[in-house]
Order: structure tokens, then sequence, then C-alpha cells
């Protein structure tokens, strides 16, 4: 036997060795890939959630604004008692008022 040649065991344990790297590298990478594929579907899952939090603010931020606008113009016109928008610009008294009620509005 020459010492380049191994014999029949020598020649199995590398081939051994060789095939159980081989299946290591396999399973590494399979493993790698179910992690970023499961990474990717809790990103996927956490945008979504983000997505329709952003909306259900959106539409209760809309909803307030309007809500918050309607109660301003209820509360000057209460203020003003209907009257006439022409005469009470006149008179600075009358021009304090439409300030005091634009003012009591803004604070409550």
């Amino acid at each position: 036997m020459s010492p380049g040649q191994g014999g029949f065991y020598a020649n199995s344990l590398r081939y051994l060795d060789n095939l159980g790297f081989a299946v290591n590298s396999l399973c590494d990478m399979t493993r790698t890939i179910e992690h970023n594929a499961d990474g990717l579907s809790r990103l996927w899952l956490s945008l979504q959630g983000l997505i329709m939090r952003i909306k259900g603010w959106g539409a209760d931020w809309f909803f307030r604004v309007i809500n918050f606008f309607k109660k301003l113009l209820d509360r000057i016109l209460f203020y003003l008692s209907f009257s006439n928008l022409k005469e009470l610009l006149q008179d600075p008294a009358k021009r304090q008022r439409i300030l005091n009620a634009l003012y009591l509005s803004l604070i409550h």
C-alpha cells in the first residue's frame, strides 16, 4: 500500500465526514431559510396591524375634528343668540362678545 492510498476504512471515514459536512450545511441553510420566512411572515402581520391601527386612528381623528367644529359652531350660535352679525361687528362691545364666544368655545 502506498502512502497516498488509504484503506477502505480510512476512505469510508473521509467520505462520511464529507457527507456529514454536506448534510450539516444543508441543515443550516434550511434553518436560515425557515427563520427568514418566519421573520417575513411576522413582519407582514405587524405591518398589517400597524396599517389597521393607523386607519382606525385616522378615522377616529377625522370624526373628532368634525365633532369639534360642530360643537364650536353650536356654541358660537348659542353665545351670539342668533343676532344680526353685521350689527354685532359694528359695535365694539358686541365685537368683544363675539371674541369671548370664540374663546369660550375653544376652551370647552
